[in-house]
Formats: structure tokens, sequence, C-alpha cells
């Protein structure tokens, strides 16, 4: 990047950076510098175009979040409303950064609360032993862990759930919420994920909560489970808001950027 790209036009397309400060900060910003001389930014999804254009704000900057192939997701029949008590589904790292901890503490005060509900986590062990650790035996119950599972098996997992939650400290952009959508699910997630900001619309489709926050993501999920209606009403419009992410819209967009730097070149 350093050399190589001089002479040439070029784009960068990145997700959000982290907010880094001291050492790590300088490190960052060292590495991110060549991205100024960069012929445009494009930012997957807003939060990272908003990023890149605070950081390079003479740079012209674009939007053009993940799109991958859902058609596996689209696939899966809406769940009946038979089927309760209300599934939680969590897929991805069982790690900090994922918030998997956030997530098992407000699942173990639905269930000391009396409400029903279930617990599917599907990916990386990691740390998740040292988080059960912290939660009662009927809570651990109630949690069905199943393994770091190949991504063509993934939606077996999001067929068997009612509700997928995300509620990471940093999430970039987050694909799985994506999958969540075209599986016709509501999604809790925090506002770090990146995809949650340009996917979710709060109240309609699922529910933005403040990372690191508890509270608010037992609410949200209390929400849902003493309202069971809005697992479907709000899993319907998931996956009409899909529909913009399949790989042919997302090559509309790539092509309406060079378009631009066509002309512009001439």
């Amino acid at each position: 990047m350093r050399s190589g790209l001089r002479s040439r036009r070029w784009l960068f397309w990145g997700e959000r950076l982290r907010r880094n400060s001291g050492i790590k900060g300088s490190i960052q910003r060292r590495l991110t510098a060549p991205i100024s001389r960069a012929s445009g930014i494009v930012g997957v999804g807003r939060a990272a175009e908003e990023d890149y254009r605070r950081r390079f704000p003479n740079v012209p900057h674009f939007s053009i979040p993940y799109h991958c192939d859902l058609s596996a997701f689209f696939a899966i029949p809406p769940r009946p409303d038979a089927y309760r008590p209300v599934t939680f589904f969590f897929c991805g790292q069982m790690i900090r950064r994922k918030g998997i901890d956030l997530l098992l503490l407000a699942f173990d005060r639905l269930i000391t609360n009396g409400l029903e509900s279930q617990l599917l986590l599907v990916g990386r062990e990691a740390e998740l032993p040292q988080f059960l650790a912290k939660v009662g035996p009927e809570t651990r119950s109630r949690i069905r862990y199943e393994g770091f599972h190949a991504p063509e098996h993934l939606p077996e997992y999001f067929g068997q759930s009612d509700v997928f939650v995300l509620p990471s400290r940093h999430d970039g952009w987050g694909v799985v919420i994506n999958q969540a959508l075209a599986a016709g699910l509501p999604v809790v997630a925090s506002d770090e994920v990146g995809a949650g900001l340009d996917l979710i619309e709060h109240g309609i489709n699922g529910v933005r909560v403040a990372a690191g926050d508890v509270e608010a993501l037992y609410r949200a999920m209390e929400t849902l489970i003493l309202n069971p209606h809005l697992a479907g009403k709000w899993g319907a419009r998931s996956r009409e808001r899909a529909h913009d992410l399949t790989p042919a819209a997302g090559a509309e967009k790539w092509v309406r950027v060079f378009e631009m730097f066509a002309r512009a070149a001439l």
C-alpha cells in the first residue's frame, strides 16, 4: 500500500476500526496512514463510513456492507407460534469481545425470575466454561451448547431459534446478522455491532441496546418473552430487509461506485 499504489487510483474497503488510545492508538494511526492516499474509502456499513470520514475527511467516502449468499437461510420456514418457550440464539466465538458473558448474565436473570426460555449457543468454546461458572445450575440446564460448526451447517441452528442475540462490545460488522435476517429472526444487538446499526430498525425488526449494559439486554429479551407475537412480526420484517443483502444487490452498489470513479477520470 505504501509504494505499489502510489501511481494508481485505488479504493480502500474496510470495517470500522476499534477505538484505541495510548500505544495501541499510535500504532493504529501509523498503520492506517496510507489510507489517506486512497482515491476513495468504502466503509463496511454506515458506522465504518462515519469513522473513516472522521479520520480521513479529505477523501471521498461511501458505504457498502457485506453481502453474501443467503439462499439457505431464506429457505428456512417460519417457526409456528406453538414453538415455545422462546429460544434465543447466539452464534460466534465464546469470548468477552462478543459479549457472551453479558448474554449469560441476562439469561440467568430471566430464568431466576421465572421467565421460560432457552439459549442455544454455536461457536468455538474459548472462554465459555469460565462464563458458565458465573450462572446458576437451573440456568445452565436451559442452555444448549452445540460447539463449532462449518458455515454450511448453520441454517439448521437458525431454524431452531426464535430470536438472534449479538451483544458484542465491538464488532466491525457481524455477518451473522445478515444470516439472522434472512432466516426470518428478530435481532437483539448492541450499538457496537456495525451490522446492527444498518440492519436493525429499532422496534420494527429487533432492538439495539447499549454495549455492556446487562440490564438493557435483559429488558429486550424479556420483552420478546412476554410478547411472543413480536418474534413472528419482527422476523417477517427482518426477512424483507434481507433481500437487499444478496450478492447481486451488493454488486449493483459496487458498480455505481466504480462508474462514478470512471466518470471522474475522464
